[in-house]
């Protein structure tokens, strides 16, 4: 069976959302992992959803987050940055992308409207300050998630080293070695 998973030729950025809003629609999993994302770059982060995931329905208790419990209402997207379309339901997203980029403001959707959308989010190593992002442009999520999780084992491995060895080769030491 040939892979038919489209693939969009993509440009990396950072963008510097500190104090700035960001509309993310649906409280479930893909949603809760936007937010937290969306929260250690400083966003302001607000959610529209009927109901959430628990985690995401104790940062709103908390006040990290705001949480709009109802239907995605078009004036949502009014004074957001950025837009992330995570429902579970692609006609909802559908309608949020398009009311998004009405009025030009970038959306992603986190489901098969992906790439009529205005960008990706890659995997994400964050650690300390350094951050690393893996894509293959829409080809592939659980290969960059793969990616991702190799790379977070070896730096986790650098990071607990008492000892780094330089110069040598992995014919005469392994890397755990």
């Amino acid at each position: 069976m040939r892979d038919t998973r489209p693939v969009r030729k993509t440009f990396p950025i950072n963008a510097m959302l500190e104090g700035r809003r960001v509309l993310v629609v649906g409280g479930g999993r893909v949603g809760q992992r936007k937010v937290e994302l969306l929260l250690d770059a400083g966003a302001e982060v607000t959610l529209v959803c009927p109901a959430c995931v628990e985690e995401l329905a104790a940062l709103a208790r908390s006040g990290r987050i705001r949480h709009e419990a109802r239907a995605f209402e078009d004036p949502d997207v009014a004074g957001s940055v950025l837009v992330f379309a995570c429902t579970d339901d692609k006609h909802v997203n559908r309608h949020v992308l398009e009311t998004a980029q009405a009025t030009k403001i970038p959306c992603c959707c986190a489901d098969g409207n992906w790439p009529d959308g205005d960008f990706v989010t890659p995997a994400i190593i964050r650690t300390d300050d350094v951050l690393i992002a893996v894509s293959t442009s829409g080809k592939s999520c659980r290969q960059s998630r793969l990616i991702k999780d190799n790379l977070r084992k070896h730096i986790d491995s650098i990071e607990s080293s008492d000892l780094l060895v330089l110069g040598t080769s992995h014919d005469y030491l392994s890397a755990e070695e």
